[in-house]
């Protein structure tokens, strides 16, 4: 509800208009061209009082088209925690949608559906390509667009369950002696 969301919108036969706007439901909004994006019309989401869904209207030039898609406007999301269990990290918070919407998962660069528990926890898996890095800081983020990501501060530590990830092994042969290397993660100094 809070606005600001550039929209991006595709169609064909898009002649270059001299004016360009956009309408969500009967809030009239800036809309614009960019000249090496011709089939794309883009559109800045105006501020609203209340979480709806409204119909989105292009106006080419002088004529108003109904897009024939729907907008929806939502309450912002608000993150407080991530805490990580195993493979699964919880976010908790507040208005998170409990049903009918798509919640998002960003974690590190992998972004995944979100499991909603409540309005005010979700869990997001931890992806394929962290498990078994030995620790890093991750950022968690969450988003209903996949575009506006609200993220959980501060970042959340992930450390290895221990174990070791063998990466790669080589043999070397020399006269007196041979040696075997091993590559990969987990592996301590000594």
């Amino acid at each position: 509800i809070d606005g600001g969301t550039l929209v991006k919108v595709s169609g064909i036969n898009l002649l270059p208009p001299s004016q360009v706007s956009c309408r969500f439901g009967s809030t009239e909004a800036y809309g614009f061209l960019i000249a090496n994006e011709p089939s794309l019309i883009h559109c800045i989401s105006p501020s609203i009082s209340s979480t709806t869904s409204v119909e989105l209207h292009l106006k080419l030039d002088s004529e108003w088209i109904d897009s024939g898609m729907e907008f929806h406007f939502h309450a912002p999301l608000s993150v407080e925690n991530a805490t990580l269990v195993g493979h699964v990290i919880t976010v908790t918070g507040s208005g998170f949608p409990t049903s009918g919407v798509r919640l998002l998962c960003k974690v590190g660069g992998a972004i995944t559906d979100a499991s909603v528990l409540s309005n005010t926890t979700v869990n997001c898996p931890l992806p394929d390509e962290i498990i078994g890095h030995v620790e890093q800081y991750l950022s968690v983020s969450l988003s209903f667009n996949g575009v506006d990501f609200v993220e959980v501060k501060p970042p959340l530590f992930y450390q290895s369950e221990g174990g070791i990830t063998v990466e790669g092994l080589s043999h070397h042969l020399g006269p007196a002696s041979s040696k075997l290397e091993l590559n990969g993660i987990g592996f301590h100094e000594n």
